[in-house]
């Protein structure tokens, strides 16, 4: 697992599945980023009940890797 990442140095790689800090709740959720066209500002959105998703509107202030899948390496 990697140190928490602020999301003002460096976003994680766009769609892929990453821990989030949202301060604003306290609270951690898996979601991703996804860099918008035509010079919107980010957006983030995370998975939500029965494997499905919402934009957030709390933005998260880092994100961190997730742990490899159980049996397999980090390579």
């Amino acid at each position: 697992m990697t140190d928490w990442i602020d999301v003002n140095e460096r976003l994680p790689e766009d769609g892929k599945h990453v821990l989030l800090y949202i301060p604003a709740d306290d609270t951690i959720r898996i979601g991703w980023h996804v860099h918008p066209a035509w010079g919107m500002r980010q957006e983030w959105a995370i998975i939500t009940a029965m494997n499905s998703f919402q934009t957030l509107i709390k933005k998260p202030s880092h994100w961190c890797g997730l742990p490899p899948k159980p049996g397999r390496s980090d390579n």
